[in-house]
């Protein structure tokens, strides 16, 4: 019997066992490995399987710009205390059309930063675009630079940080995925696709797209099936790209997208040097069921998505030369809220962290952090001024019955 077991052993997840684990409680944390062959994998999956995130404190949300900085400010201690690296500080980058349309984002960010007193934020005009990031066609934009605090993270090698600590401080993994619960008045019992049974006083579910294959019952999410774009690139372009900082770029009027995000050439382990970008559709595919959503992990071909996504890169980087390009599917987890759902399932049993809104890897471990508490104490102290209230983080559904 353990205190706690945390279903998920995802970027929220680990960090929510880092937390409580360097407490009393006896910590179990249920997770398949990465798969080695995702075309025959009949198992579930994560989105974290990659080595780039963009990471960042500026947000035109406020909310989630507290949750960002509050991660970031957690880094080195979970690099030295794992002895892992995962944070690369190369800054972002986020821009938009020098247009009215887009007055409102650009004063949302300046004002999140003098809230924040984000000190290491720049506004940059069009010309000093051109001047900072000549390799960039951003004639006619503005937007605001951070430094220092942004950058992408590894977000393979933070979960493997995450657990890494997690497991020092006494917490025991379970290398399986959880199939189903059962709740009942004393204990939470868990059956694992490896045959094993888990039984806990409280029970953690975090499983990001696949959360509600576990939940008793399901939960208000939208899944967004994504395709990722690789462009493969040799030594040399690689080089003359590395001081490249993430890029994040809104559209005035793509056809088929709103956005865009740019990742600096990165190292993978199998010695690639891959720039990669992905981008908000207007029109996004939403699976109805979780076995579309494990055949999308599985095969991942989207031509219709994939071309655009080449068109702009090569738009935005003229001269890039590269070798090949290659993709790879991705989900994203929506709440109606936009916020992370951190609340109470069933009470003192059964509780939820998950919908992490395109924006859960930067800021993971201070979700981890709320969710942590949440389990062990039944919710967290607000600090004044904070926006993060629990009921910022409410399930609909549970609200509304606490209301009536």
């Amino acid at each position: 019997m353990y205190d706690v077991l945390v279903i998920g052993n995802g970027l929220i997840g680990s960090a929510a066992a880092k937390y409580l684990s360097g407490t009393d409680l006896k910590v179990a944390i249920a997770g398949p490995l990465e798969p080695t062959d995702w075309a025959s994998h009949s198992g579930v999956f994560a989105s974290h399987y990659d080595e780039g995130r963009i990471t960042r404190m500026l947000d035109p949300d406020p909310l989630w710009a507290e949750l960002g900085r509050r991660a970031i400010h957690a880094y080195l201690e979970i690099e030295r205390e794992s002895g892992l690296q995962f944070f690369h500080p190369g800054g972002c980058l986020k821009v938009a059309p020098d247009t009215p349309q887009f007055a409102e984002l650009h004063a949302s960010l300046e004002a999140v930063r003098d809230r924040l007193n984000l000190t290491t934020c720049e506004p940059l005009r069009s010309a000093e675009l051109q001047e900072r990031f000549p390799y960039f066609a951003l004639s006619g934009h503005t937007g605001m630079l951070e430094s220092g605090t942004a950058g992408h993270i590894s977000p393979r090698a933070l979960v493997q940080a995450q657990t890494r600590i997690a497991q020092k401080r006494g917490a025991t993994l379970v290398p399986s995925h959880v199939e189903r619960l059962e709740v009942n008045s004393e204990s939470v019992t868990a059956w694992c696709a490896s045959g094993a049974q888990i039984q806990a006083e409280r029970v953690l579910v975090s499983s990001g797209a696949f959360t509600n294959g576990v939940l008793p019952t399901p939960l208000d999410f939208e899944l967004q099936l994504r395709i990722v774009l690789f462009a493969e690139l040799d030594e040399a372009e690689a080089t003359r790209l590395q001081d490249m900082p993430d890029l994040i770029l809104e559209f005035a009027d793509h056809p088929t997208l709103r956005d865009v995000y740019v990742l600096p050439p990165i190292r993978y382990p199998d010695g690639t040097n891959l720039l990669k970008i992905g981008g908000e559709p207007l029109s996004p595919r939403v699976p109805s069921t979780q076995d579309e959503l494990k055949a999308w992990f599985r095969t991942g071909e989207c031509p219709d998505e994939v071309e655009p996504l080449k068109d702009t890169l090569l738009a935005l980087i003229p001269d890039l030369r590269t070798t090949t390009f290659h993709t790879k599917p991705c989900v994203l987890t929506y709440t109606p809220t936009n916020r992370p759902y951190l609340d109470t399932v069933v009470p003192k049993r059964l509780f939820v962290a998950a919908g992490g809104c395109g924006l859960s890897a930067k800021s993971s471990d201070a979700i981890g952090n709320l969710a942590a508490q949440l389990t062990h104490r039944g919710g967290w102290e607000v600090p004044e001024g904070s926006l993060l209230r629990p009921e910022a983080f409410r399930i609909p559904q549970v609200s509304e019955t606490r209301a009536a």
